[in-house]
């Protein structure tokens, strides 16, 4: 048996859309796991599996591909991949626990980066069927979202069969056959996800609803950005004869105000559980009238759950196997995912 973190996550975008749709018109989450299988597992070498170079300046590094699973009663996937960690040309740094501050020398280990890429696997387990995926973590994984998003990021866009090329092998759309057609220029990839929560925040909310007084949001702002630069200047009017050029982030509380209907309400939470990541806003909330403040960010649907599955030192959980064991309790799962744990 293992204990392992469970955390689930929203597919809000998955396959080739046009423009402003949210529905794609070209694959989906089984079709996409079930090419990037066979596209990776067609005899090249595991440093071939990577779809996308990771920048020097970057948190997340490469991506690789382990192996994927499917059951075929319900439709379930597990996609094992491989996430490589900073390292100084193959060689990872340590500090010793009981070493006083201000030391300096550090312990290292490390191969020949041509023998091994440094990394940890990453589990994720895909249900198609309700349009979510989770994040499966053991003491010897990693959650793994950023790279996951980057990997089948990186797979729609540069390696999966749907791509249009022109004559100098340059992709330049999309389309079910690979070849050009009228909309195949239209179509973009896109894989989104944002973790779940509970719906017990909504229900809070709306049951409340009387009591909200005023709406709260936190979003970034830059200077580099006109629409932003207003937003500063305005905030120092009247202060300072200039307002600070930093090209640092900046985050903004708002407070305002504000007794939605409910129709107002739901709409505001749609709206906020339906951005991308790349949207200036990090939380909205709303104060009730004895000053309590309830924000959307919520609880995320995670908890840690016992697998029987068993792992050898130095081993990964082979796809087959960890999928086997997560249906075995699949509805339990499930069960778990739909419930807000008591006295949360």
């Amino acid at each position: 048996m293992l204990t392992a973190k469970v955390k689930f996550y929203n597919i809000n975008r998955c396959g080739y859309y046009k423009y402003g749709s949210k529905a794609p018109d070209l694959s989906n989450t089984s079709d996409m796991l079930l090419k990037l299988h066979d596209w990776a597992s067609d005899g090249r070498e595991f440093i071939n599996t990577g779809t996308y170079k990771a920048e020097k300046d970057e948190d997340i590094l490469n991506t690789y591909f382990c192996g994927l699973a499917t059951d075929n009663r319900y439709g379930d996937h597990l996609l094992t991949l491989w996430a490589e960690v900073p390292n100084d040309s193959g060689v990872i740094y340590g500090m010793p626990p009981l070493a006083k501050p201000g030391k300096v020398d550090m312990l290292t280990t490390g191969f020949d980066t041509d023998k091994a890429i440094p990394g940890f696997p990453c589990y994720f387990w895909f249900i198609p069927q309700l349009n979510v995926f989770a994040s499966i973590k053991f003491d010897h994984s990693l959650m793994g979202k950023g790279h996951l998003d980057n990997y089948l990021n990186g797979y729609l866009a540069n390696k999966s069969p749907y791509r249009v090329f022109d004559k100098n092998n340059k992709v330049i759309g999309f389309s079910v056959d690979g070849k050009k057609t009228n909309d195949s220029s239209k179509l973009h990839p896109k894989f989104y996800a944002v973790g779940m929560k509970y719906d017990e925040v909504q229900a809070e909310l709306i049951s409340n609803i009387s009591k909200i007084t005023k709406i709260l949001k936190r979003e970034k702002i830059t200077y580099r950005t006109p629409d932003d630069r207003k937003i500063i200047e305005r905030v120092f009017s009247g202060l300072l004869n200039n307002a600070p050029n930093s090209t640092q982030e900046r985050t903004l509380f708002h407070e305002m105000e504000f007794k939605p209907t409910e129709a107002q309400l739901k709409s505001i939470i749609k709206s906020y559980n339906s951005l991308e990541s790349t949207s200036p806003i990090r939380n909205v909330g709303f104060k009730y009238s004895d000053g309590k403040a309830i924000w959307l960010s919520g609880a995320n649907v995670a908890f840690e759950i016992e697998l029987n599955v068993r792992r050898k030192d130095n081993h990964i959980i082979t796809p087959d196997r960890l999928l086997s064991a997560i249906i075995k309790r699949r509805d339990e799962l499930i069960a778990k995912m739909k419930t807000p744990p008591t006295g949360g």
